[in-house]
């Protein structure tokens, strides 16, 4: 930014690897004399090891923002997305199929034991899923970006919406963006977990005698 840059900010990333977690956590300080725009996102890509119309996501929401086909940029409303191809929310997943995906979705769901907002990609060829879990309440947007024909997708959990400071934002405190004042901090905080497509096995029983394993991520 050739010297202009407009604050003065800390940034310190935590990253904790546990045997089936990991957790990503920034944090961001105004350490200057002037309050500072702040906000916080990831543009993670996972791969897809399994055959990909198969694999199935889960995003908790009902709403995305307006995109302005002309030029590319949010229009500053949200759409609903029952009824279309970028409906997601379904509780055991949607199939990607051939569809591609670039949106943004805001309005995010908490579980049914308020446990927050959880995305969920599940590769039921390689037999096993991945959570992405916000787990701080300012993560307000999930972006998706998954091209049809690519063997990868991004989930984007995000303090803010794309073009945070356009003018088609009618309230800018809509955006996401906060001012930090000197001294104050912003933290973001995502877990990402992996889990198992398969049951638990059932114990030997005289009706069961032997342990089996049901595969339950096969699509129907």
């Amino acid at each position: 930014f050739s010297g202009a840059w407009p604050s003065t900010m800390d940034v310190t990333v935590r990253v904790e690897l546990a045997e089936r977690t990991l957790d990503l956590t920034v944090t961001e300080q105004n350490t200057g004399q002037v309050p500072t725009p702040a906000g916080v996102g990831w543009h993670p890509v996972f791969a897809l090891g399994g055959n990909r119309p198969d694999v199935r996501i889960v995003i908790p929401s009902i709403t995305k923002v307006e995109i302005d086909r002309r030029t590319g940029l949010p229009t500053g409303k949200t759409v609903m997305t029952g009824g279309t191809t970028s409906d997601l929310i379904r509780a055991r997943g949607t199939r990607l199929d051939d569809v591609s995906y670039n949106d943004t979705y805001t309005n995010l769901q908490s579980g049914l034991l308020g446990d927050g907002p959880i995305a969920e990609i599940r590769d039921p060829m390689a037999g096993y899923g991945l959570r992405l879990i916000p787990l701080t309440a300012n993560i307000k947007f999930m972006r998706v970006v998954a091209p049809a024909g690519e063997r990868w997708i991004s989930i984007e959990p995000d303090t803010n919406v794309d073009d945070p400071f356009g003018h088609e934002w009618p309230n800018p405190d809509d955006t996401g963006i906060v001012s930090l004042q000197p001294g104050e901090n912003l933290q973001w905080h995502v877990r990402l977990e992996i889990f198992s497509l398969a049951t638990l096995p059932l114990g030997p029983t005289a009706n069961n005698p032997t342990t089996t394993v049901t595969n339950t991520g096969t699509p129907q």
